[in-house]
C-alpha cells in the first residue's frame, strides 16, 4: 500500500503542477508507460542485475561501504522501511555503522523488467542477524531501480517496506 500512496501523491502533485502552468500552454497529456522489452539482451540485462542484487546483499552484511559505491552513484537515494530517506553518504554511513549486525540477507520472489538502460527488480528480502546483542529476523518487500552507465550497472533508487518483524 505504501507504494501505491507514493505513486498517487506523486500524481498528484504532477497535476497541481502542471494545472498551475501559463495560460495557453499545452494541457497534460498521460503518456503510456513503456512495456518491458522481451529481446535476448534484456534478459541478460535482467540477470546481470539479480546477480548484483545478491552481491549487494553480501557487501551490507560484511559492511563493504567499498564495495557498495561501486553498486550505487552520488545522486542514489534510499527510503527506508521507516520512511526515512537517505542520500548516498547517509546510506553508507548507516551501513557502516547501524547498530544491527545482519547475519543473513537473502531475497526471494525476485522479478526483473528491463526498459532500455534500466532494470526494475522488485522482490522480498529476508533477514537475520543481531542488535543491541538480541536476535532478530525480519521480512519485507522492496523495489530498486538500476540503471546502466558506460556499462556498469548502478542503483539509483530504493525503497523497501518492511512487513514482518
Amino acid at each position: 500500500m505504501g507504494l501505491r500512496w507514493l505513486l498517487v501523491v506523486s500524481l498528484a502533485v504532477l497535476l497541481v503542477v502542471v494545472s498551475d502552468a501559463s495560460p495557453g500552454a499545452a494541457p497534460f497529456r498521460a503518456a503510456a508507460a513503456p512495456a518491458p522489452q522481451d529481446d535476448a539482451q534484456s534478459g541478460v540485462d535482467a540477470s546481470r542485475v539479480m546477480a548484483l542484487e545478491t552481491l549487494w546483499n553480501q557487501t551490507e552484511v560484511d559492511r563493504d561501504t567499498s564495495a557498495i559505491t561501486q553498486l550505487i552513484p552520488e545522486t542514489f537515494f534510499s527510503v527506508d522501511s521507516a520512511g526515512g530517506l537517505r542520500t548516498q553518504s547517509e546510506y553508507l554511513d548507516y551501513v557502516k555503522s547501524n547498530a544491527d549486525h545482519p547475519s543473513e540477507i537473502k531475497n526471494e520472489s525476485l522479478v526483473a523488467h528491463a526498459y532500455g538502460s534500466t532494470v526494475v527488480v522488485t522482490g522480498v528480502y529476508r533477514k537475520k542477524g543481531t542488535a543491541g546483542g538480541k536476535h532478530f529476523s525480519e521480512r519485507g518487500r522492496f523495489t530498486h531501480t538500476w540503471i546502466q552507465v558506460k556499462g556498469a550497472w548502478l542503483c539509483v533508487a530504493r525503497q523497501s517496506t518492511l512487513t514482518e518483524k
